[in-house]
């Protein structure tokens, strides 16, 4: 699979990372591999195993940024339930 070039600036994704996560043993088991060939993510070439270094090290990292933001929103949640704050739309009259 060939992308001109990576759309997003930062570790390269599929439409989702679950996505790349789920298919991307499968693709690699029937021989198809990823190469962009221009901006950011230029370097990366999953047929070669520095490719495949790369996509793996850029694919923990949105990992863990997702995690991140998951534990500061729960943070945020908790804080603002302790004051006293209620989520969602405020209830109206009509």
């Amino acid at each position: 699979m060939v992308l001109h070039e990576q759309a997003r600036h930062r570790a390269p994704r599929c439409p989702s990372d679950e996505d790349a996560e789920r298919h991307g043993p499968d693709l690699t088991k029937r021989g198809v591999g990823l190469k962009v060939l221009a901006g950011e993510g230029a370097s990366i070439d999953t047929t070669t195993a520095n490719g495949r270094l790369i996509f793996a090290i850029f694919a923990g990292l949105a990992e863990f940024e997702r995690e991140l933001i998951v534990e500061r929103t729960r943070a945020g949640l908790a804080s603002a339930r302790a004051r006293g704050r209620q989520g969602g739309r405020p209830f109206k009259m009509t």
